[in-house]
């Protein structure tokens, strides 16, 4: 594959990276340096492609308006906006396990394949992983921070929901929270890595000390 490493290739566009898809592939789209929205392969015939996407009208981190980034607490919003928006979009929001044509959802984007946990994870064999994504087609669950499209793609590929997006907005949520009871912006920084960095380690934890597949997404 050009530009690939073992589990990823480099970003290019949809009809560059169309012929580097594999069944079972995840695909990371970068929206405008913003976010990043995932989908699973689920077909591929010659120039045309299928995935299957946990989507909604504006696309799961996008939807807050400014981009997850751990290291970035300030923006125009005010923070109360910020907070506000963030506590909002946890609780849910209209969308829906989708098949779509790859194109049709790279639009103009960057895009790449994004395997990276095989690093550290073994994948479910690419049948399965297609099977358990095809199985959730029509189904609506969602939660910004617990329930989003990266989470669901990975969910499919390696048994169990995992989403650095959503570890970043659990810490920006927690460092504007101590930013708007102290008033400092120190300590909202500080909760903001410390909030990270617990995250992370959770996450590691959980997956290092009971290896297990969830049935249910």
């Amino acid at each position: 594959m050009a530009g690939m490493d073992l589990v990823r290739t480099a970003w290019m566009t949809g009809p560059e990276l169309i012929s580097d898809l594999q069944y079972g592939d995840l695909v990371e789209f970068n929206r405008e340096n913003v976010y990043r929205h995932w989908a699973v392969v689920v077909q591929r015939e010659n120039h045309t492609a299928y995935v299957v996407h946990l989507t909604g009208g504006d696309e799961d981190f996008g939807e807050l308006g400014f981009p997850v980034n751990a290291n970035r607490l300030t923006r125009s919003n005010t923070i109360a906006d910020l907070r506000s928006k963030v506590i909002g979009s946890a609780r849910g929001g209209c969308a829906e396990v989708k098949s779509e044509e790859f194109l049709v959802v790279a639009r103009d984007s960057l895009c790449r394949v994004n395997n990276g946990l095989d690093a550290s994870v073994e994948p479910l064999p690419p049948n399965v992983v297609v099977d358990r994504a095809i199985t959730q087609l029509g189904r609506r669950k969602y939660n910004i921070l617990f329930s989003n499209c990266e989470h669901f793609v990975k969910w499919c590929r390696y048994g169990s929901k995992r989403s650095e997006q959503a570890s970043n907005a659990k810490s920006v949520l927690i460092g504007v929270t101590a930013l708007s009871v102290t008033g400092s912006l120190t300590a909202g920084v500080l909760a903001c890595a410390l909030g990270y960095g617990a995250c992370r380690i959770g996450n590691h934890l959980r997956h290092k000390l009971t290896r297990r597949y969830d049935l249910l997404w």
